[in-house]
Formats: C-alpha cells, sequence, structure tokens
C-alpha cells in the first residue's frame, strides 16, 4: 500500500498556475476529484495565482487492466523478480560432497507419492494453471483428498490417497477446463511425453455386413492408437454405432469423417464423434489452439505463453482525456504576469487540439 501512495504521489502531485478559483472534476480512467482551496487567500476573478491543487483519490486496484501507470510499475516489478530468480541459477555448490539421504526416508516418500496424476493444459493463455489445481479435485468429487500443485513447464500434478480413487478419475476422463481439453496421465518414473488424450470415439455409417470387432479395430488403427475396442452385436443394431478408445496424439488434426472402401472403389463416408471433447479448432481441427488463431483462417495470432497476465484493453484514439494539469516554466510564467495569462492559456490549448494524423485512415483528426 506504501508504494501505491508513493507512485500516485509522483504521478498526481502538482502546483498549478490559473486564473480562477473553485472546483474541478476530472473525467480519467479511475474517480479523481481535484479542489482548488483558496482559503487564506485574497483574490479576484481578474487575479493570477499560484495555487496547491489537493487530491481526493480513489485508489483503483493495482491489477486493474483499465490503469496503466499502475501496470507499468507492475511489470518493473516482476521483471525484477524474474532478475533476482534467474541470479541464483548459479551452480555454485554443484562440486560439493555429496550427501545421501536415509534409505526408509526415500522409501516412506515414495509410497506416499505413487498415485499421482501429471498433465498440462493444451492452450495455456487460456486455462490458468492455478484455476485448475483449485477447481479439479471438486469436479472430481475429491476435496481434502487430492492435492495438487503447479510444476515445472506449465505442468501441474495431483497426488492421490489410493489407487482406486486416481484410477476412477481416469476411468471418467477425458477432462477438461474452461471449455478446452486437458490431458492427464498417471505418472511414470520414466515419463513420456504429455501429448496425448484417450478419447472414445463412435464410428458410424459402417454397413451392416461388414460389421464386426475386426473391422471396428481396423478403422481405429487409421485414425490413431487403438487402446481398446467396445463391440457388442446386438448393441450395435440398437445404437447404430460402434466405440473404440484411442491413444489421441494432440499434435495432430482431428478427423470427423473419411472415407474408407469395404469393397474395390467404391468409398464409403464414415463419421466419427469424440466423446467428451470440449473446444477444437472448427477451421484445421486442432486442440491447441482457438479459430481466431488459426494460420489456416486468418493468419494466427500471437498468444503468449503467461497464463496468468491480464490481455491489455484495446487503445481508443478518440478517448476524452479530461483536463491536462502541467507546470508552467519560468518563461511562461513571466508571460503570464506580463498579459494576463491569456495568451499562455491560448497556447495550452493549442497544444491539446493540435492536429494529429490517424495510422488507419489517410485523413487528420482534430
Amino acid at each position: 500500500m506504501a508504494t501505491k501512495y508513493a507512485i500516485f504521489k509522483q504521478l498526481f502531485h502538482r502546483t498549478v498556475l490559473n486564473d480562477f478559483a473553485g472546483e474541478v472534476e476530472f473525467h480519467l480512467p479511475t474517480i479523481i476529484l481535484a479542489v482548488i482551496s483558496t482559503i487564506g487567500l485574497s483574490t479576484h476573478r481578474d487575479a493570477s495565482i499560484s495555487v496547491p491543487v489537493f487530491w481526493k483519490i480513489t485508489l483503483p486496484s493495482i491489477n486493474s487492466a483499465n490503469f496503466f501507470p499502475l501496470r507499468f510499475y507492475q511489470n518493473l516489478s516482476k521483471m525484477a523478480d524474474n532478475l533476482r530468480r534467474a541470479v541464483q541459477e548459479i551452480n555454485l555448490g554443484v562440486k560439493d560432497e555429496h550427501f545421501v539421504l536415509p534409505e526408509e526416508i526415500v522409501n516412506q516418500a515414495f509410497a506416499e507419492n505413487r498415485f499421482i496424476l501429471f498433465g498440462r493444459p493444451v492452450i495455456p493463455r487460456r486455462q490458468n494453471l492455478r484455476s485448475i489445481v483449485t477447481s479439479m479435485p471438486r469436479i472430481w468429487g475429491q476435496v481434502g483428498f487430492v492435492h495438487g500443485r503447479i510444476v515445472e513447464r506449465h505442468q501441474f500434478q495431483f497426488i492421490f490417497p489410493t489407487e482406486e480413487s486416481m484410477e476412477t478419475v481416469l476411468r471418467r476422463g477425458p477432462w477438461a477446463f474452461n471449455d478446452r481439453m486437458l490431458i492427464i496421465q498417471r505418472w511414470e518414473p520414466q515419463m513420456p511425453l504429455l501429448n496425448f488424450i484417450p478419447f472414445w470415439i463412435q464410428i458410424r455409417g459402417i454397413p451392416f455386413q461388414f460389421l464386426n470387432q475386426s473391422v471396428v479395430e481396423h478403422i481405429g488403427r487409421a485414425l490413431g492408437q487403438v487402446m481398446d475396442v467396445d463391440f457388442d452385436a446386438d448393441a450395435v443394431a440398437r445404437v447404430d454405432f460402434a466405440r473404440v478408445l484411442l491413444h489421441w496424439d494432440i499434435t495432430h488434426p482431428l478427423r470427423f469423417q473419411r472415407n474408407f472402401q469395404f469393397s474395390p472403389s467404391v468409398n464409403t463416408l464414415l463419421r466419427f464423434r469424440y466423446e467428451r471433447l470440449r473446444g477444437f479448432c472448427e477451421a484445421c481441427g486442432m486442440l491447441t489452439h482457438d479459430s481466431e488463431a488459426c494460420l489456416i483462417q486468418n493468419g494466427g495470432e500471437e498468444q503468449g505463453d503467461d497464463d496468468d497476465e491480464d490481455e491489455l484493453p484495446p487503445q481508443d484514439h478518440h478517448q476524452n482525456q479530461g483536463v491536462v494539469i502541467r507546470e508552467l516554466n519560468d518563461d511562461e510564467e513571466m508571460d503570464m504576469n506580463q498579459n494576463g495569462g491569456n495568451e499562455v492559456i491560448q497556447d495550452a490549448v493549442d497544444d491539446q487540439n493540435e492536429v494529429v494524423p490517424d495510422a488507419n485512415n489517410d485523413h487528420v483528426i482534430p
């Protein structure tokens, strides 16, 4: 809080030269009311006096997306924190004698942490890690039993008390957060890349004369790595589809229709439905970006990896900037005393009304 007040003091503390006394209301992004005090001063309308401005300020939140001065100082603070952390990444101590931990302590820790799920969001910009760690145990109905934490490289992990509770979560997957998919898999000593999501896929349109488990499995292999096949002839006759469980690589685009040939030179169009699918690019089928960021559709948009950063609001070139208060230098003050202040005030008005070319249009804005 003390830092906030110091910033405001540097930004807004001014002494102005004016030719009237009264109240001035400023239309700025936050609520600011300036009162020019004339207590104890014998002034009249045409006098030129130097009076202090007393500010009554309602402090906005330092995280306010519309208050740019505080965002500037906040970015400087983050840069300083990053520099302090980077300084401690030096290798001092790496050549010291190693320390052996007691075997029973290591075994106990391994036993307590053997039921772990690792994961990461597919679109980190849209899926906040802290919110994921906080919300998922509640979604799973295991608040107080499952504990999550953020780990390096934009990943997270959840520690389960029993293998049964962990397997229940895996069976009910795949999972999504903020309408985008999550990659979640069981921890192993040699962890593979976190690039796969298990999807149950419904295959529709197989001709009944060719419908059996082997055909369904071969169709699944044409799409990806088959983990399981759910085929029941009686059930398929009722619901008109068969199911395969695929280990889907998120670096590959989703496919919802594809031609297969059950007879030579005869194409049969099959349709696929991904169960529990959320959020994908409708233009190219990728899970790792939204449609507005697709290179195929509109050239793409740059998306940062920092999911905790607030997006800056668009700048409005026509926004009313309110009253501008500045200090007068010695030459302006001398001209004010000689000419009654009219020319100096007019010059300040002219500066504010200076014609500025618009970068987006070939005309000027008065």
